[in-house]
């Protein structure tokens, strides 16, 4: 059986233009099969993002890539996420807040959690790590089959604000599985707000 992609768009409002565009570069560059999904269903992103999977699993797509509606990419993203051939793989995007805040969590030599917030550089070259966020994130259907669901929450503060988004959960529930969760901070990416947030 060849490839077969979900592609995941998770929007509850207008795509960006930018994002729009930097899909249609991407879906020129790539010879595997492409099932587009948008997600229309779904109170909260984890519902939005549980309903993606559900229908590439439905439609027995080999793998699920989440692109939001707010990113920017280059043509090649899908081959360079396939080429890192990990079950979980992400991008170094950043959140929309200075100073710029990378949305990996990277992993300490003894497993432990890394913040972002933490100055260490970044690594050059693809990587394991202890969470991504989905912004851009491919996931090889198969560790499916070892998840059980919920896959998709958010883990709530005592105080009431979120400690551990959707994305956060899948990458937590994965490593207990010992699935590996791994960025490629080669893929030049934007996250689109008031400006575009990246590197320059």
């Amino acid at each position: 059986m060849g490839i077969k992609i979900c592609l995941a768009i998770v929007t509850n409002r207008q795509v960006k233009s930018q994002t729009v565009l930097s899909l249609a570069n991407m879906l020129t560059q790539t010879n595997h099969e492409v099932y587009t999904v948008i997600a229309t269903e779904g109170y909260t992103i984890a519902e939005n993002r549980s309903y993606c999977l559900n229908r590439a699993l439905r439609e027995k797509c080999t793998h699920l890539l989440f692109i939001d509606d707010d990113m920017t990419f280059p043509p090649d993203t899908i081959e360079k996420l396939l080429s890192v051939e990990k079950p979980i793989v992400g991008v170094n995007s950043y959140s929309r807040k200075l100073p710029l805040t990378t949305t990996i969590g990277r992993l300490h030599p003894n497993g432990s959690y890394i913040s972002p917030e933490d100055a260490t550089p970044m690594p050059e070259s693809p990587f394991e790590c202890y969470s991504i966020g989905f912004g851009i994130a491919l996931i090889d259907l198969e560790v499916i089959k070892r998840m059980k669901p919920p896959y998709f929450s958010f883990k709530a503060h005592p105080s009431g604000f979120t400690e551990e988004g959707e994305d956060g959960y899948f990458c937590r529930k994965a490593r207990e599985l010992e699935i590996e969760v791994w960025a490629d901070p080669r893929i030049e990416v934007g996250h689109i707000g008031e400006f575009i947030y990246k590197k320059e």
